[in-house]
């Protein structure tokens, strides 16, 4: 009796431990995408959060003023087998990474300021159908990859016109890494397209204060009028005068150019001016109008911040800054609509506009020499047919400035 008796608790001991009778926890490790409308307390409810920690979670944030997680941003969530639970928000833009930790009942909110690893791959193909989804067959159906490989062609080219079936493209990009886990597609560091027989490339240099610039070989923009309103290009929707509006279902017009970047980054005047117009509508949200010299005028909407130094009637300078990103307004994601009137009949603003702002034109011209050392002798030795319209252009808005 007692042999029987020892001999099912050996039998059941060995069914403990071979995890038929206990449930052993496990890590659990997932990357994940804010989706359009998806708020903070929805994706804690959908990562089943505790409701109480939730709540202390959200009120931490809510006091912490930092800015809003956005659609398209990357978080991942992470619960260790001693039930530690972190769900991490990623802004590459900054580099400021907004961090929620759970220990038991301690619940904590912080900044992490880093820098992802990251790796560096290669591809190339044929245009089969649109270039976006060419792109999109090759990195799966993630658009970054497609939407900033395009940004860096954006300006010069014009894809329905100058794209032919099996025109051929090169892209590096950057795979960004936290620890062992993949998090995003990063940066789009050397592309390459075929256009009517011949191949462009760009490259792209970080601005060292934030946002950067492609750069390429030779010079297809001719006369430019305007520097970009923003210092890092991003564009979500182009020019469409018969554009389906993403929000209310019908055809209308889109008459100018949306730079997507998250909210607060700061919006700049692209030449001086005078304000003729700001405040806050139904429509555009804040928004501000500026005339220029040569018939011009610029306007800026759906923007979380008017600088309180602007007023109608001030003057103002190149590279001023005028607000900064935000989605108030008829607005699904954060982003700048730039529109550009000439003559008073609205205008493509890439067909106007250098696909750089006047602060990083400004840092190209000073920091040239030290920037070329960091790109191929092949290409150091056009990079400056590139920027030659530039510098008359820096010099002729810097003698125009003193003039007023």
């Amino acid at each position: 009796m007692i042999r029987q008796f020892a001999g099912f608790f050996f039998v059941h001991f060995l069914f403990l431990i071979s995890g038929h009778g206990a449930q052993i926890p496990k890590e659990i490790r997932a990357v994940s995408t804010v989706r359009h409308g998806e708020r903070l307390r929805d994706i804690f409810d959908h990562l089943k959060i505790n409701p109480v920690s939730a709540s202390q979670l959200l009120e931490l944030y809510r006091r912490s003023k930092e800015v809003g997680i956005f659609p398209g941003q990357k978080y991942r969530y992470v619960k260790s087998k001693t039930g530690y639970q972190e769900i991490k928000f990623y802004n590459f833009s900054s580099q400021r990474h907004l961090q929620f930790a759970i220990r038991g009942s301690k619940v904590d909110l912080d900044i992490k300021q880093q820098v992802l690893r990251s790796e560096l791959v290669r591809r190339s193909g044929n245009v089969h159908g649109s270039l976006m989804k060419s792109i999109q067959a090759l990195f799966g159906e993630d658009p970054w990859v497609a939407y900033r490989f395009m940004d860096a062609f954006a300006f010069d080219v014009k894809w329905k016109q100058d794209l032919k079936r099996g025109s051929k493209y090169f892209l590096s990009i950057e795979k960004r890494f936290d620890g062992p886990d993949f998090i995003a597609f990063g940066e789009v560091i050397e592309a390459s397209l075929e256009v009517h027989d011949e191949l462009i490339s760009r490259k792209f240099l970080s601005y060292p204060d934030g946002g950067g610039v492609f750069v390429g070989s030779e010079n297809r923009y001719g006369p430019r009028e305007l520097f970009a309103p923003v210092h890092y290009i991003h564009i979500s929707s182009t020019f469409q005068p018969r554009r389906l509006h993403p929000i209310r279902g019908r055809r209308r017009p889109h008459l100018g150019v949306d730079f997507e970047l998250p909210t607060g980054e700061p919006v700049v005047a692209p030449l001086q001016g005078v304000v003729t117009k700001m405040g806050r509508n139904r429509s555009s949200g804040n928004f501000v109008v500026i005339d220029h010299q040569g018939g011009l005028s610029t306007s800026y909407a759906h923007l979380s911040f008017i600088d309180p130094n602007l007023h109608v009637g001030r003057r103002i300078s190149i590279g001023t800054n005028l607000g900064k990103i935000g989605c108030t307004g008829y607005c699904t994601n954060p982003h700048l609509h730039f529109t550009v009137k000439k003559g008073g009949g609205h205008v493509d603003p890439l067909r106007v506009l250098f696909p750089f702002s006047y602060q990083v034109a400004q840092w190209r011209r000073q920091e040239m020499q030290s920037s070329l050392q960091k790109v191929d002798v092949g290409f150091q030795n056009n990079i400056a047919k590139f920027f030659g319209p530039l510098l008359g252009s820096l010099t002729e808005a810097r003698e125009t400035q003193k003039r007023e």
